[in-house]
């Protein structure tokens, strides 16, 4: 099973239960350079969004086109959370 790519569909679908799963079973919560976190911000699934950053996902990364999703999308939630975690602004 290639748990990075579950990782990364999970968080495509705003299931949690399945990251938290992905990750148990040893998905780097960093694959596809934090594209978990991209895919969860853009989507608007707060409460993964939540879950990665609480255990380790990089909002320093290149994530700046995550908040731009969230922005766009409207799910300014996500943005205001990522601003208080400190995501880099260009």
């Amino acid at each position: 099973m290639d748990w990075n790519r579950f990782l990364l569909i999970a968080a495509n679908n705003g299931n949690l239960a399945m990251v938290d799963e992905a990750i148990l079973r040893g998905a780097d919560i960093h694959t596809h350079d934090d594209g978990p976190l991209g895919v969860a911000c853009h989507k608007g699934h707060f409460e993964v969004v939540v879950y990665l950053v609480e255990n380790g996902a990089n909002v320093h990364a290149d994530n700046y086109d995550a908040l731009m999703a969230a922005y766009y999308a409207g799910h300014f939630r996500i943005v205001n959370y990522l601003i208080k975690q400190g995501i880099t602004i260009h």
